[in-house]
């Protein structure tokens, strides 16, 4: 998985799409990031990482979803 990432990296910095602008109709990024995903989502390795991180990020959230409904301005 560290090498999936490591050259989705090598895409962004590199842009091969601005050395060969006929790579810009293929979007490569998107498309090695969506075959990513999907290794990373039959992954069997997969845990969840318990830290008091996840709880901060859980009470951000429910907080800013509670400020949207209490706003005068919804959208």
């Amino acid at each position: 998985m560290h090498w999936f990432l490591a050259a989705y990296m090598w895409l962004y910095i590199h842009r091969p799409f601005e050395v060969w602008p006929w790579l810009t109709e293929l979007r490569i990024e998107r498309v090695f990031m969506l075959v990513t995903i999907a290794v990373w989502a039959v992954s069997q390795q997969k845990s969840w990482t318990r830290n008091r991180l996840n709880t901060a990020f859980a009470c951000f959230f429910l907080v800013a979803i509670a400020c949207w409904l209490a706003s005068p301005y919804p959208e």
